[in-house]
């Protein structure tokens, strides 16, 4: 009897080294897994940050001025580049003091659909531009300036109309406002200057 319960325990030593040998490989195993999705996510986060800027990471988008000013749109532009700060030329741009008068804002009868048209002036600069037309964009931010919908060709009969802009950023440089040297921004251009069109990601509906 000693001899059989000698046999037994030694099986039960052996099933029970082999139960905590699968356990502490299945640990190490999870440890690892864990280790290397750690080391993935943080591999995507470096190569986001690291992708080439362009004018698509620039994204418009409008909303009502609410009850104070109805009659008034807030013009929003995003940075969405996660690592690299972006500076936009005004000119021509929704943040241009003349962006009703040029065309940049479109603007539709909300019942008819008929464009309520612009007189698209063509604006005489004074040249070349300053930093002062410079708008600084850092990572991940944005920008917001409100814009009144009232001048002598757009009607104030409380009718509902629709918004949206569009139109072509002039300039666009990859780097600080700072860093934006006087002979770029006189000629708008430079070797890493991006160029490209911009829409607002939605119509607005409002009441004028």
């Amino acid at each position: 009897m000693a001899g059989r319960r000698e046999v037994i325990l030694f099986i039960a030593l052996i099933l029970f080294a082999g139960l905590y040998v699968r356990t502490a490989s299945k640990t190490e195993n999870n440890i690892r897994d864990s280790g290397d999705m750690a080391t993935s996510d943080e591999s995507k986060e470096d190569s986001a940050s690291d992708r080439n800027p362009s004018t698509k990471d620039l994204v418009v988008s409008l909303a009502d001025g609410g009850t104070k000013n109805p009659s008034s749109v807030v013009v929003t532009i995003e940075n969405k580049n996660p690592g690299n700060t972006l500076t936009l030329l005004k000119w021509d741009s929704p943040f241009d003091p003349t962006a009703l008068n040029s065309g940049v804002f479109k603007i539709h009868d909300a019942a008819t659909g008929k464009e309520i048209a612009s007189p698209r002036i063509r604006v005489s600069r004074m040249l070349p531009p300053s930093h002062e037309d410079l708008v600084e964009l850092l990572p991940r931010s944005s920008v917001s300036a409100g814009v009144e919908l009232k001048l002598p060709w757009i009607p104030a009969d409380e009718r509902k109309v629709q918004v949206q802009v569009e139109g072509q950023w002039r300039a666009v440089w990859p780097r600080s406002k700072a860093q934006v040297h006087d002979e770029e921004l006189h000629a708008m251009s430079g070797d890493d200057v991006l160029k490209g069109r911009f829409q607002s990601q939605q119509v607005l509906q409002l009441e004028l």
